[in-house]
């Protein structure tokens, strides 16, 4: 077993991960990173590409992703590297009455806090987006919504890192996190002994395997999402789209009941159009413990959700289906904190929020690292703290 030193190191090769390394390499540091697999093989690998801003709440998750937006115009140009990003826009589509106020509220409130969305009706969002089935009635819409490569985006970060002097060591799994004297000292994996002061654990859904190791409970479990890829077809999907159902699972699920599978399983769209013309079309959100096989009676469900937008869906072939795992918490808010252990962060919990906070969650650990404190947003929502009994703060 071969001794390593490093200024830091960091758990998980995914969008988070990655970008934390990179962000404390700009920042002088000489980080390693550690991933039980490769690049991307939880849920940055499963995912779809959107960095949809209207589609977060209003509060601290849109602020950090309107930071995030920002971040992310000039990121290819820093990190010297293709990531895919293109900004195409946003529709969040309405084919209910019931939505209609539900989502007028949930832009009111992101417009309150600097977006600029409209609301469409039903012929500006026919025109806006041509293809659309009768019944979708109205529409919000964000010019700022983009998009960008999760595979590049991970490269990219990596890249950049490495030309700062940093280290990847893929197929290295933590076996062991020491410490003495309540300070981390040391991180061994199954090829290396690595010394170092500082881990930031960004291990997504493994999160709490990690925590263990220094008796640390992080509340992050798995919800499993399906995503759906198509053959090439001419260019006919013009922004990243959601539906208004997909806005209301997450934020406000009781309003969806539970009479059906498709209610269950959280049912809604998402969609997109990849450069080469493939349609990547999800999207569900479904508790299914740490399985990720797909099943026929969820992407069933996906495309008779997609279909019911698109009816000309109903003519274009299906080429692959895959399902992959976003690291949640109890509240869906993430957890991005420093712990009780002196020089052990965490970083996960984004759930379906990882490609597009990354670039703002990689400078704000990179910040908290380094200097103890955040100043770019204000990290206290954040804390492991917050899920602590009433009776463990007497």
């Amino acid at each position: 077993m071969s001794r390593i030193f490093a200024d830091a190191v960091v758990i998980g090769g995914g969008v988070i991960g990655t970008a934390i390394m990179y962000y404390l390499s700009k920042s002088g540091m000489k980080p390693v990173l550690v991933e039980e697999k490769n690049l991307n093989a939880g849920a940055s690998g499963s995912c779809d590409e959107g960095i949809i801003l209207q589609s977060k709440n209003s509060g601290i998750m849109l602020n950090m992703v309107t930071k995030s937006a920002d971040l992310y115009k000039n990121l290819p140009k820093e990190l010297e590297y293709d990531i895919g990003y293109r900004n195409v826009g946003g529709m969040i589509l309405i084919n209910e009455e019931k939505y209609v106020p539900v989502i007028k509220n949930f832009v009111e409130k992101q417009n309150d806090q600097g977006l600029n969305i409209s609301m469409l009706d039903y012929s500006a969002t026919h025109n806006n987006q041509p293809g659309l089935a009768k019944n979708v009635i109205a529409s919000a819409y964000n010019k700022d919504d983009c998009s960008v490569y999760p595979f590049k985006l991970t490269l990219g970060y990596i890249q950049a890192a490495q030309k700062l002097g940093s280290k990847f060591l893929p197929h290295n799994k933590v076996i062991k996190i020491s410490t003495e004297q309540g300070k981390i000292t040391k991180v061994i994996t199954n090829e290396h002994e690595i010394f170092t002061p500082i881990v930031i654990n960004s291990a997504g859904y493994s999160a709490d395997i990690i925590g263990k190791m220094l008796e640390i409970e992080i509340p992050v479990f798995p919800v499993k999402g399906h995503l759906i890829i198509t053959e090439q077809i001419p260019f006919v999907i013009n922004h990243q789209i959601m539906d208004a159902k997909f806005i209301v699972a997450k934020h406000q699920p009781q309003l969806l009941g539970q009479d059906s599978i498709a209610s269950k399983l959280h049912i809604g769209l998402t969609l997109s159009q990849a450069p080469t013309g493939n349609l990547i079309i999800g999207g569900c959100r479904e508790n299914a413990g740490y399985d990720t096989n797909t099943t026929f009676t969820t992407v069933r469900n996906i495309l008779k959700n997609a279909v019911d937008f698109f009816p000309f869906f109903n003519n274009i072939s299906v080429i692959r289906t895959f399902a992959g795992l976003r690291p949640t918490t109890p509240d869906s808010l993430p957890i991005l904190c420093s712990t009780k252990v002196s020089g052990f962060y965490v970083a996960t919990g984004l759930g379906g929020d990882g490609v597009s906070l990354s670039p703002i969650v990689g400078k704000m650990m990179s910040e908290l690292v380094m200097t103890g404190t955040c100043d770019i947003v204000d990290m206290r929502q954040l804390s492991l703290d917050r899920f602590k009994s009433p009776s463990s703060h007497q």
